[in-house]
């Protein structure tokens, strides 16, 4: 029963839908543009704007507490499921998180090596990851590349 709301662009709030009031306020270090995903208990959000570099930060969505936050190499929007958070790094990789310990679980390379260097306009492209389930879409929107995965995690 809370709305999550972004008040400026360093900031997410959790808004009581039955009486309006601010339940939480959390504010970040980077600003945010990309709507957040939500699984379990956890709001994943990614900073920076389109394919800049950014922070995933994990929010506890009852108290607004950051769980963890990852070292800043995030260059897709942030996708969950009930375990997993996934996004593309700077170094062209797909990481696979522990939703709960943020702890890398999985990943999947590209080539090229980066997105940096000359051709590559970080501004003009997105990147993109979107999940259900143990499927997982990539979507590198410079080159009109889609991938599609299975995550299937060894126990």
């Amino acid at each position: 029963n809370k709305l999550y709301v972004q008040p400026d662009l360093f900031s997410l709030q959790a808004i009581d839908m039955a009486t309006g009031n601010v339940g939480w306020e959390t504010t970040l270090e980077g600003d945010f543009y990309k709507k957040p995903a939500i699984a379990g208990d956890v709001i994943c959000l990614k900073t920076g704007l389109y394919a800049q570099l950014g922070w995933i930060y994990g929010i506890n969505k009852d108290t607004g507490a950051v769980l963890w936050r990852t070292e800043k190499n995030a260059r897709s929007n942030v996708a969950a499921n009930g375990k997993y958070v996934y996004y593309l790094t700077n170094e062209a990789q797909l990481w696979v998180l522990n939703i709960e310990t943020s702890e890398l679980v999985g990943r999947a390379d590209f080539s090229p090596i980066n997105f940096e260097g000359e051709g590559f306009d970080r501004n003009e492209y997105d990147f993109y990851v979107v999940v259900k389930d143990d499927f997982i879409l990539v979507y590198f929107a410079d080159s009109s590349q889609l991938f599609a995965f299975r995550f299937l995690p060894v126990e």
